[in-house]
């Protein structure tokens, strides 16, 4: 997980096609990060 506040190339269709092809998953949800590195979501569960 990381965190950027280059939110512009995620809006990029092509950016996000590239992470989705490479298995990067994110979230724009500062409660569902928190969860995530919390251990009480699954990376299956993230958007």
């Amino acid at each position: 997980m990381f965190i950027t506040e280059n939110k512009l190339d995620f809006d990029t269709p092509s950016v996000r096609g590239a992470l989705l092809a490479t298995g990067v998953k994110w979230t724009d949800d500062a409660g569902i990060a928190l969860a995530f590195m919390q251990g009480h979501r699954r990376w299956s569960e993230l958007p």
